[in-house]
């Protein structure tokens, strides 16, 4: 069985040659080719799991542009803010997807340090580690002989 591509694994690969993939470097192509994908994911039953769901995309452009509403769409918005440069609208999609990607999921491989007191209260020693380093530092902790639980756990996606 094979596993699906994410929309963002998508957008890398259109990225690397958007010509190839659309033809031309044109956002309106763009955003076609996407909502084709949409359209036969949903068509034949084909699993759709990103996050951050891409179908809020339009929404968060909205908001990054401070504009009052997102009824123009990513596409449009995006062409406006660059003003009416088409190929400078594609790159600042390719940018932006890259941006909202990360707002919402931590970089593959971080890890926290978490202790729990006496009291049962939980709270958070350390971000941002390696999986090592998280390691090597709830070692340290414990070896200080304290009666407080550490561990070392990877980083949950925080919501946008």
């Amino acid at each position: 069985m094979t596993r699906s591509i994410t929309v963002y694994e998508t957008v890398e690969q259109i990225r690397s040659r958007p010509a190839m993939y659309l033809g031309q470097c044109a956002r309106i192509r763009l955003r076609a080719f996407l909502e084709g994908r949409c359209f036969i994911n949903h068509e034949f039953g084909i699993p759709y799991h990103a996050q951050p769901d891409f179908g809020d995309f339009h929404d968060w452009v909205a908001r990054r542009f401070v504009w009052r509403q997102s009824t123009a769409g990513w596409c449009n918005a995006m062409l406006e803010e660059c003003g009416g440069d088409d190929r400078k609208a594609l790159d600042t999609f390719f940018g932006l997807v890259e941006e909202v990607r990360r707002s919402v999921t931590p970089e593959k491989g971080t890890w926290a340090v978490r202790r729990q007191d006496d009291n049962g209260d939980r709270f958070v020693v350390e971000t941002g580690l390696s999986q090592e380093e998280a390691e090597r530092l709830v070692a340290e902790l414990e070896a200080r002989g304290h009666k407080q639980v550490y561990w070392a756990e990877p980083e949950q996606s925080r919501q946008p």
